[in-house]
């Protein structure tokens, strides 16, 4: 591209090309004009620069309005003084007025350079002319740039925490809680996130603790990236919590905010990318969007914020993602004063340690107006005087399956987010880390807590069953899951206090026995349960032998499914984990069992000439025959209900005729748990299955 050049005093710009004027103050400054070389601008002149338009511009541009600067005054020597610039160097100072460094740096030149490394300043500070605006302007707002970064070094505003393992107060790192986050809902400003930002010198940004520090401003920008348009405009509230130095070559240009977006940082523009060495275990999530819509246009590439393990981290990385924000222009405009939730956050020195740093640092969840799972709000309340042989702990409550995850079979949309968003809940739907993956309606109907012990010793209560008391009421309730620091920031540790233990109530359990979340609180007094198993898996038979293992004997479906074992046993009468209806059951009512169980047959067949079933009862060395089927049909469910003493040996054996299995299925069930189920039997002319209490044979 051809440069044309224009006098600053006659100036005639070719059509494809637009007037910039500017007043360049104190030092040397490079203008680029896009293709053409660097002009350099002494300090006190006005000049005039005209800038190729690039190409695709229309021929005839719409009339940028005339800036009529305003006339510079000559320097007035003042008392020399040291000074810093915005860079806290003496190469960035434009000798501001300020003298810095103390008596001793102001003493003279030398001292000053040589000794300081500041600026020594003779003249007094010059007004950066303000150009008057010709024609119609915005009254309330202005236009900036923006960009996106997150390099994790501490930064000009304070706002740092020093990881633990470094210990040193000079490597501090962001805090998390910069990070973007939901603004309340029907906010003041009708922002949709709130954030923070490095700003450019023109908003108030320098050295340590600037001016532009802790100020906020309401951004309004559109989403700029192809295919995304509908995204729209979105309006978010941002805090100034660093510098953007003018090396950034955006920030040296005018009013600029450098939004705090965790995992978009571009490494390879990056000026201060300090993540490998202050956030290791966190390392891959930084460095997860660093070359979104960088290299490859596609933005659906290049970018995955689940690296993250943090929750804060993850939701801001997810929040900016879903502006579809690629460095776009912005109207911008002060606030008065910062929203309570970013005014609150952590910013000063000297700074805190990770293990003692404000809550402020870490998080940037807020209490919500509505009702949201206590684990987020730490009771710190006395420990509860409980009876002998009972513990205290913290009671809280959590979703199992959250409404605010779309795949959840209750999503609603308009419920609050605070559970997906940090709390990694839409990551573990319906999963229980003692009990695997259940349905809906399997959680709905079993009494169900995560326990927490900050003793290290979890796992001894996996699938345990404890008592709680709360409310005048005595809960009976199996441990199915634990609570994982990892997900929620520490809150596990922190909510166990001041017991150490943590009840965190599925919220099913909750509203069965307490009627509502919102009574869940304080803390509840519990023991454990030590009624004997109600049954164990088994790779051979059910001879009474009761493996270590208390995931696969906890029910049916971890035993024969997951752990690959061949019978679920059942040993006494106690009533175990409800099971999710079962399908197709039949529409009259089961035998009433007292005392015993109810023993379920269910068959489906092409063939019922060919197929029968017995069920044997063992006696001794012999086996005595109890039941036997008879008018089975075709193509139908066909059910049959029995009432059985479980301290015996019993055997089901089903045959065929032919040699070739049956084209259909069955299953047995024992209280409505599925204990033995069949779906491709193609070969053989019998199965058997044994379960109850039986004889390990002789060796």
């Amino acid at each position: 591209m051809q440069c044309n050049i224009c006098s600053s005093t006659s100036i005639s710009p070719s059509l494809g090309s637009r007037l910039l004027f500017r007043t360049v103050p104190y030092f040397l400054e490079p203008i680029l004009s896009f293709n053409c070389k660097v002009t350099y601008i002494h300090f006190f002149f006005l000049s005039a620069i005209c800038i190729n338009s690039p190409s695709g511009m229309p021929s005839n541009p719409a009339p940028t309005p005339v800036l009529t600067p305003t006339p510079v005054k000559s320097p007035t020597s003042v008392t020399p003084y040291c000074n810093w610039g915005p860079l806290g160097t003496g190469e960035s100072s434009v000798c501001d007025g300020e003298a810095q460094g103390g008596e001793w740096c102001n003493v003279n030149k030398d001292q000053c350079e040589d000794g300081c490394g500041g600026k020594w300043c003779t003249t007094a500070p010059q007004p950066t002319p303000a150009p008057v605006p010709v024609g119609p302007q915005p009254t309330k707002s202005n236009i900036a740039t923006t960009t996106r970064y997150w390099d994790c070094s501490g930064g000009a505003c304070g706002c740092s925490y020093v990881p633990e393992g470094l210990n040193n107060p000079d490597e501090p790192s962001h805090c998390y809680s910069n990070a973007m986050f939901k603004a309340p809902k029907e906010n003041e400003y009708g922002a949709k996130y709130y954030g923070a930002a490095a700003i450019s010198y023109h908003l108030g940004g320098g050295g340590w603790m600037s001016e532009g520090c802790g100020k906020c401003w309401k951004i309004t920008g559109s989403a700029n990236i192809k295919g995304y348009e509908s995204v729209g405009e979105t309006t978010i509230v941002i805090k100034g919590t660093n510098f953007c130095p003018p090396a950034n070559s955006l920030c040296g240009a005018g009013p600029h905010f450098d939004i705090a977006a965790p995992g978009f940082d571009v490494l390879k523009y990056s000026l201060a990318h300090d993540c490998p060495n202050l956030e290791l275990d966190e390392l891959e999530g930084f460095q997860a969007c660093s070359e979104w819509m960088i290299d490859d246009q596609n933005p659906d590439k290049n970018c995955d914020c689940s690296t993250f393990k943090n929750p804060i981290l993850k939701a801001g990385c997810k929040n900016f993602y879903s502006l579809k924000w690629d460095n776009p222009q912005v109207t911008y405009e002060e606030l008065d004063a910062c929203p309570k939730e970013l005014s609150s956050l952590h910013c000063g020195y000297p700074y805190p340690d990770e293990e003692n740093m404000p809550e402020t640092c870490a998080s940037n969840v807020f209490e919500p107006t509505e009702p949201t799972p206590p684990t987020k709000a730490p009771v710190k309340s006395p420990e509860k005087e409980c009876p002998e042989g009972w513990n205290s702990a913290s009671w809280t409550w959590y979703h199992s399956y959250a409404p605010c995850c779309p795949d959840s079979p209750n999503y609603d949309p308009e419920y609050p987010t605070t559970e997906c968003d940090l709390y990694s809940a839409c990551k573990y739907t319906g999963s229980f880390a003692y009990a695997g993956k259940r349905d809906y309606d399997w959680v709905g109907q079993n009494d169900i807590i995560a326990f927490f012990s900050t003793n290290g010793d979890n796992a001894s209560y996996e699938n345990k069953k404890i008592k709680i008391k709360a409310k005048s009421q005595t809960v009976t309730a199996w441990v199915l899951d634990t609570c994982g620091d990892n997900d929620c920031n520490g809150c596990c540790t922190k909510n166990s206090q001041p017991s150490g233990y943590l009840v965190d109530m599925e919220s099913h359990t909750v509203e069965r026995y307490f009627g509502g979340l919102n009574e869940v609180s304080g803390e509840v007094c519990w023991k454990l349960d030590n009624s004997p198993p109600t049954g164990y898996c088994s790779w051979y038979k059910c001879d009474g032998e009761v493996q270590d293992d208390p995931y696969c004997n906890f029910d049916s479906q971890n035993c024969l499914g997951e752990c690959g074992g061949s019978y679920y046993c059942i040993i006494n009468s106690t009533p175990l984990p409800t099971q999710s209806p079962v399908t197709n059951a039949p529409t009259t009512s089961p035998p009433a069992c007292k005392g015993e169980f109810h023993l379920m047959v269910e068959l489906k067949t092409d063939k019922p000439k060919e197929n029968k079933y017995f069920l044997f009862q063992q006696d001794g060395t012999k086996w005595n025959r109890i039941i036997k089927s008879s008018g089975l049909k075709k193509k139908k469910l066909n059910v049959s209900s029995h009432c059985l003493d479980m301290s015996k040996c019993y055997k089901f054996v089903i045959r065929d005729k032919k040699g070739n299995g049956i084209d259909g299925w069955y299953r047995v069930l024992l209280n409505d748990i599925q204990i033995h189920k069949v779906t491709n039997w193609t070969s053989g002319n019998k199965m058997e299955y044994e379960f109850g209490i039986c004889p390990r044979p002789k060796k």
